[in-house]
């Protein structure tokens, strides 16, 4: 395994189509490197004080969170009861390694922007080739809706479901085209992965 994983690490790296769409992706990701945070987008306060209960939690030896401890003015919550935590293990993840609160939530948004255009050139390129995935790729990270879920609405969880949407996809269409059980596998990760980053994105998008 690890011999494959260095050899995809590899075959990545000298790839210059992978080369030019991260460059392409700059100016999306741009304003994370800005001093700060963006507290005034509509849920962006709760972007971080998410993580700070769900770190708190953790801490606290607990390996899936369910209860905010200091929401209802202290009484506490069950915010991920009702809440899908995927976005928040990222987060925490980065935190850990020894980020800032805010810099952790930025380092997760970065991460939805690489991994949704990941997934739509490998999408793209699937159907129409190389030339095409790029465009999807970029298209896609730059289409409005998804820029607004980070730069005004500040919905992180919701912009990390977005992220999934193409590699649901692309699962699935490898498995209609080859139905093996190790593609079957593969689709159940990626659309567990969605369910389990927004409540109400598979409502909507599975059908």
């Amino acid at each position: 395994l690890p011999a494959r994983l260095v050899d995809s690490l590899l075959r990545l790296l000298s790839n210059r189509i992978a080369w030019v769409l991260l460059l392409l992706l700059i100016p999306a990701m741009l304003p994370l490197a800005a001093p700060g945070y963006f507290f005034k987008a509509h849920d962006g306060s709760h972007s971080v004080s998410y993580l700070v209960e769900f770190d708190q939690a953790i801490r606290d030896g607990l390996i899936w969170p369910i209860w905010g401890p200091d929401y209802a003015v202290g009484f506490g919550y069950p915010v991920w009861l009702v809440y899908a935590p995927l976005a928040y293990f990222v987060a925490e993840i980065f935190h850990l390694l020894g980020f800032g609160l805010t810099v952790a939530v930025k380092l997760t948004w970065a991460f939805g922007f690489l991994l949704g255009a990941a997934g739509m050139y490998r999408l793209g390129r699937r159907w129409w080739g190389p030339a095409a995935g790029l465009i999807a790729a970029l298209a896609y990270t730059y289409a409005p809706y998804h820029l607004v879920q980070i730069y005004v609405r500040g919905a992180l969880a919701e912009f990390l479901a977005l992220a999934w949407f193409p590699w649901v996809l692309l699962a699935f269409v490898q498995l209609w085209d080859d139905p093996r059980p190790r593609r079957a596998a593969w689709a159940a990760l990626a659309l567990g992965a969605l369910m389990l980053t927004h409540s109400q994105a598979p409502v909507m998008y599975v059908p």
